[in-house]
C-alpha cells in the first residue's frame, strides 16, 4: 500500500488547510457465548436452527470474495464474530499493557481505563476490562516481576519474539496459550483468521515454525507506516546555503560543511550514536547487528562488515572535520532538540512527528526566538555513489516485533474464548475504525469515505494537542493489538514536509528484503544467544565510539577487533540466526 497515501492527501488537502500542528483473572462467572454444536443425530430442524442463528451472528466458514489488489495489505473487511457478547455479564478481564505517553499526558486519563476507546471497546463487545500499566520507563523490570508473580492477567500485552527463551519458552512456562483453536473461520478469533487469509505473508510473520499462533499482532498497516523516521534538515539554512537536499555521502559533507559556515557547532546532530547509524550506515551496504545480505537469504552481522568499517571512517572524518557532535557520547533528546531549534546544528536524524512536528510547532510559537522562515524539509537515506540504490535503510515487517503491543492470552485466564473475542473485534471492520479513529460523530466524520478526525481531536477547545486526543479517542498514533490505518499519520503530520518526508523515507528497493523477519528461536537458542550477544554488543558499543572519536585507530586496531568478535562467540550467533532464518523460510 506505498501509494496509498497519495490518495489520502489528495481528500485530505482541504482538511489539513485547517489542522493544528502536531505539537489476575477475571471471575468465571458467566457462560461462553459459542453455542453447542448440534451432533450428527439431531433432527434437521435443529440443524437448520443451528444455521439461522449462525446467519443471525454473520459468522460464515466462507473466505469473502477476494478484493483485487497489487499485492498491497488488505485491511480488515469482516465482521463474523457477533457483537455485543452473550454471556459475558460478571465478568472483567484483566489486561495489563505499557500506558502510551500520549494517555498520561492527559490529566484525565491516569490509565487506559478513562479512555474514550477504552469504553468503547468495551461498549461494542460488551465485554468489561480493567487495564493496568508498568511504570513508565520501567516495563521490562516490571514484566520480569510479572511473569514471576505466580498470578498473570488475562491478557498481557508485549513483544513476544523478544520473550526470553523465544515464543516456545513463553507457551511452555504458561505465559501465552497457543490460539489455533480461536484463530479459525469459526472461532472466536474469526475477524482476525480472514485477515490473516486476505494477507498470508502476516500469516506466516505471526506463526512459530511450527506453525502456532501465539498473539494477536500489531501490524502497521502500510509501507509509510514502516518508516516513520528518517533524516531532515533545517529547511532555511539549507535555503541560506543555496543547496538542496542531499541524497550522496558527499552531498552530505558539502551540506554539514556549509552549517558550520554558518555558525553551527554541531552541524549534524543526533539524540546517539544509534541515530548515526540508522541514518548513515545503509549507504556503506550493512544494517546494523543481524540482517540478510541483499539478494541472499544469509544473515550478516554489521559490526563485522568493511561496510562498517567504511562507516566508521567516515564518521570520524566527519567529527574530526567537527561536523557530528563532538559531546555524541553524552546526547539526549533535549540537546538534540535544542540544538536544532536554536540552529546550533542544521540536520538530524528523528520521527515524522513527536520530532519535526513538535519542534517545528513550538518554532512557529516563537517567530522572534527562532525566526520568521524556520522549517524542516526530509531527505532521502543516501546512498554513496550517484546511481546507487539503498537497500539497507529504514522499513520494517507489517508486524512489527519491535513494539510491545501484541496481546496474548495467559494460560491463568479462565475465560479464553472471552478474551478472544474481546481482541477479535479490532481486526473486524467495525472495530477497525474504532481503534485507530474513535466514534463516528465524535472523533471523526466520513469525508470522500474516509475517516477525518474533527475539531475535537485536531482543534481540542481545551488545548490538549492533537496527539493527546488521537490517543484518547483511539490508539492509531500508538499501538496494540490491530492493524495501524495509515489514515492517521496523513493528519497527525499537519505539514504538507512532513508527509513528503515520509514518501523520502520509504524510498529505496524495498528495504525489507534486507531485514531479519520474525523468526523463532528455540528455547535453547535465545538462552545461548542472549548470553553470547551480551558480551559481542558491549564490545561492538565501546569500539564504536573509539573508533568514531579517533581513541582507537581504525588502520590499526580493526582487526583485533574482529578477532575479539570471533572469540566471544559471533559466529556461533550468526548459526543461531541462520538456522532461525532457514525456517523461517521453510514455513
Amino acid at each position: 500500500m506505498k501509494k496509498l497515501w497519495k490518495t489520502w492527501i489528495a481528500a485530505l488537502l482541504s482538511v489539513c488547510m485547517v489542522l493544528t500542528m502536531l505539537a489476575g483473572c477475571g471471575s468465571a462467572t458467566g457462560e461462553s457465548s459459542s453455542g453447542a454444536e448440534s451432533s450428527a443425530a439431531e433432527e434437521t430442524s435443529k440443524e437448520e436452527s443451528k444455521a439461522d442463528s449462525e446467519e443471525e451472528k454473520g459468522q460464515t466458514t466462507q473466505l469473502l470474495d477476494p478484493v483485487e489488489n497489487d499485492g498491497n495489505l488488505v485491511v480488515p473487511r469482516s465482521q463474523y464474530v457477533s457483537y455485543p457478547v452473550e454471556g459475558a455479564d460478571g465478568v472483567t478481564l484483566k489486561y495489563w499493557a505499557s500506558l502510551h505517553g500520549n494517555i498520561s499526558n492527559n490529566p484525565d486519563t491516569p490509565t487506559a481505563n478513562e479512555t474514550a476507546w477504552a469504553k468503547y471497546w468495551q461498549e461494542d463487545t460488551g465485554i468489561s476490562v480493567e487495564f493496568t500499566h508498568p511504570t513508565s520507563g520501567s516495563e521490562d523490570a516490571e514484566f520480569g516481576v510479572l511473569i514471576v508473580s505466580g498470578t498473570l492477567p488475562d491478557i498481557i500485552e508485549w513483544s513476544w519474539t523478544s520473550y526470553t527463551g523465544g515464543v516456545v519458552a513463553a507457551e511452555q512456562e504458561g505465559v501465552v496459550t497457543y490460539l489455533d483453536s480461536y484463530i479459525t473461520s469459526e472461532g472466536p478469533a474469526a475477524d482476525l483468521w480472514q485477515f490473516l487469509q486476505d494477507n498470508p505473508s502476516i500469516d506466516r510473520e505471526i506463526k512459530t515454525d511450527e506453525g502456532h499462533y501465539y498473539c494477536f499482532p500489531f501490524i502497521r498497516g502500510d509501507e509509510i507506516l514502516q518508516t516513520t523516521s528518517g533524516l531532515f534538515l533545517r529547511s532555511d539554512m539549507l535555503e541560506e546555503a543555496g543547496l538542496e537536499a542531499p541524497e550522496t555521502i558527499g552531498d552530505w559533507t558539502e551540506v554539514l560543511t556549509a552549517f558550520k559556515a554558518q555558525g553551527a557547532t554541531k552541524p549534524f546532530v543526533s539524540s546517539n550514536v544509534a541515530g548515526l547509524k540508522a541514518a548513515f550506515l545503509g549507504a556503506f551496504n550493512v544494517r546494523n547487528n543481524m540482517y540478510v545480505q541483499q539478494g541472499t537469504q544469509t544473515v550478516a552481522f554489521g559490526a563485522q562488515q568493511e561496510g562498517y568499517r567504511d562507516w566508521l571512517a567516515q564518521m570520524n572524518e566527519w567529527y574530526e572535520a567537527g561536523l557530528l557532535d563532538p559531546d555524541i557520547q553524552t546526547s539526549d533528546g533535549t540537546v538534540q532538540r535544542n540544538a536544532i531549534l536554536m540552529g546550533e546544528a542544521g540536520a538530524t536524524y528523528g520521527s515524522g512527528g513527536g520530532n519535526m512536528g513538535s519542534w517545528w510547532t513550538a518554532a512557529e510559537s516563537e517567530p522572534e526566538t527562532y525566526g520568521e522562515n524556520f522549517g524542516f524539509v526530509g531527505a532521502k537515506f543516501p546512498v554513496l555513489n550517484d546511481g546507487d540504490t539503498n537497500y539497507y535503510s529504514g522499513g520494517q515487517y507489517e508486524y512489527a516485533t519491535g513494539s510491545k503491543g501484541s496481546a496474548a492470552i495467559s494460560l491463568d485466564c479462565q475465560n479464553p474464548e472471552l478474551a478472544a473475542k474481546f481482541l477479535n473485534y479490532l481486526y473486524s471492520e467495525k472495530g477497525h475504525l474504532m481503534i485507530n479513529f474513535g466514534r463516528e460523530g465524535e472523533s471523526y466524520t466520513m469525508v470522500d469515505d474516509e475517516p477525518t478526525y474533527t475539531d475535537a481531536v485536531m482543534q481540542n477547545p481545551d488545548g490538549l494537542s492533537s496527539s493527546v486526543m488521537m490517543s484518547y479517542y483511539g490508539r492509531g498514533n500508538a499501538n496494540g493489538p490491530f492493524v495501524q490505518d495509515p489514515g492517521y499519520i496523513l493528519q497527525y503530520y499537519a505539514k504538507q514536509e512532513q508527509r513528503d518526508a515520509l514518501e523520502l523515507w520509504s524510498w529505496g528497493d524495498n528495504p525489507r528484503q534486507t531485514l531479519i523477519p520474525p523468526v523463532s528461536l528455540t528455547v535453547e537458542e535465545s538462552n545461548e544467544y542472549a548470553a553470547l550477544s551480551t558480551q559481542v554488543n558491549t564490545l561492538v558499543d565501546e569500539m564504536t565510539i573509539q573508533f568514531l572519536t579517533g581513541e582507537a585507530d581504525l588502520d590499526t586496531e580493526w582487526e583485533n577487533f574482529q578477532s575479539q568478535l570471533e572469540q566471544i562467540g559471533i559466529g556461533r550467533m550468526l548459526e543461531i540466526y541462520q538456522a532461525a532464518l532457514d525456517r523461517y523460510n521453510a514455513r
